[in-house]
């Protein structure tokens, strides 16, 4: 679970940036929150963040993704880290940038984050407070083109300990986050930092496909079954999924493949057991997989509809309807937080889709009392600033300043709002600012 994330000189965000997810005193929707692992805290399970076009609310999601992409991928050699400080000031040019993260992970409470350059990393710090007090796991800077790590006490009890420590610091080199170091050198009390930002944390940007969807469809008939259902009582007209496998014709499908790249393609996926997707430059995903007794098979999803006499007629997927497809693509989420806590980032979350299937959406996700997952979206949907789908404190605003050309982040409570205000309209009629300022005597004019 997120606590908190912020950002300071990447992109849009000049200033210090701060997401916060504590939740507020107010009474409504008890179900949208939960409960901190100290005393008296509590957070909550979404923020939906709205903004004029060109306000930074991609550069938010942005910022939370090149920050979790360091952490998990790292880098390799001498390459430079590609950070991308605030450009329309000199100074933030010549600085470093700033990305923290306060959150919660297999029932512990870490505090991460680092400074760096493109190309180095000038501070980076682990903290635990899971027991209301902050102890260090780590602590590292860089001087010198060397990175030196302080331990905590607490956790490198041992010489031993101590040893591991000093020497994976000596190896990690300047443009590499030792927290990645740590982990890949098996380092036990980071361990659970870092599987937080490679299992937990999921960033899901406006054009993004679920890429295990056949294969789950596929091999998991509750899945399966669930995202029939699931379209089928939101009108689609789909009565279910299913997942088919057909002889692979690389001439047919992928014609542009030499026979090399064919045969290179089907020893890879029958000595791996698993599958390969493959873009054919022109929009359309082919997903590869071997069988022991057919050979290569080409894995395609079918949407099934009932004829006018109640037979199941199968669909191509790319028949189905943009927004059908978007929503297929996002129902992963709603099925995954059954069973796992988990914090999706999500880019334009109504993009193609209609309110109503927004809103439905939202609803099943927040009506799961059980889940501690978290969905942190943006959005342009108007109709979704409704007190009765949304507590106050779980919408926030993004405006560019006009003068100086940096994003600036703020929540709804920092205005007096009343429990039964529209929100929508009042939003519409700019009180909350983030909203766009156009030139209507230009327009007339033109």
């Amino acid at each position: 679970m997120l606590y908190q994330f912020i950002v300071e000189n990447f992109k849009t965000f000049r200033d210090e940036t701060v997401l916060n997810l504590a939740s507020a005193s107010y009474s409504e929707h008890p179900n949208h929150v939960c409960e901190g692992i100290l005393k008296n805290t509590s957070f909550l399970k979404t923020s939906a963040i709205y903004g004029a076009n060109a306000s930074g609310k991609t550069n938010l999601i942005k910022a939370i993704d090149f920050a979790r992409q360091t952490i998990t991928e790292g880098t390799t050699g001498e390459m430079l880290i590609p950070v991308s400080p605030f450009r329309l000031s000199e100074k933030c040019r010549r600085s470093p940038s700033r990305f923290e993260f306060i959150y919660e992970a297999e029932n512990r409470i870490f505090y991460y984050g680092f400074v760096l350059f493109s190309d180095k990393i000038v501070e980076e710090w682990l903290i635990d407070k899971t027991g209301g007090k902050e102890e260090i796991i780590f602590e590292r800077s860089s001087s010198a083109g060397k990175t030196k790590v302080k331990a905590g006490k607490k956790f490198f009890k041992s010489k031993a300990d101590k040893q591991l420590v000093n020497f994976i610091a000596r190896t990690t080199r300047v443009n590499q986050l030792f927290l990645k170091e740590a982990f890949e050198k098996n380092v036990d009390p980071i361990k659970p930092a870092y599987r937080w930002f490679d299992e937990s944390l999921q960033i899901i940007p406006a054009i993004a496909v679920y890429r295990m969807l056949e294969i789950r469809t596929k091999s998991d008939e509750s899945f399966s079954n669930y995202l029939g259902r699931i379209l089928n009582d939101v009108g689609t007209g789909i009565d279910s999924i299913k997942a088919v496998s057909l002889d692979m014709d690389y001439d047919k499908y992928l014609p542009d493949l030499s026979t090399k790249q064919q045969e290179t393609i089907t020893q890879h996926i029958r000595k791996s057991g698993g599958a390969v997707t493959i873009d054919d430059g022109y929009g359309n995903k082919y997903i590869i997989h071997f069988d022991s007794k057919k050979g290569p098979q080409l894995l395609q999803l079918k949407a099934m509809h009932k004829d006018e006499d109640g037979e199941l007629v199968a669909f191509d997927l790319k028949e189905e309807s943009e927004g059908t497809r978007r929503f297929l693509n996002l129902l992963p989420i709603l099925y995954d937080t059954q069973s796992e806590d988990r914090v999706y980032i999500v880019d334009e979350l109504d993009r193609r889709l209609h309110p109503h299937l927004v809103r439905a959406f939202l609803e099943l996700f927040l009506n799961n009392k059980e889940s501690r997952s978290q969905i942190i979206f943006t959005t342009h949907n108007v109709n979704l600033l409704d007190q009765d789908l949304l507590r106050r404190d779980e919408v926030w605003f993004i405006e560019k300043d006009p003068k100086k050309g940096n994003s600036v982040l703020y929540p709804l409570t920092e205005h007096r709002v009343r429990n039964d205000l529209k929100l929508d309209k009042a939003y519409l009629h700019g009180r909350f600012g983030a909203v766009p300022k156009i030139n209507k005597s230009f327009l007339y004019e033109a």
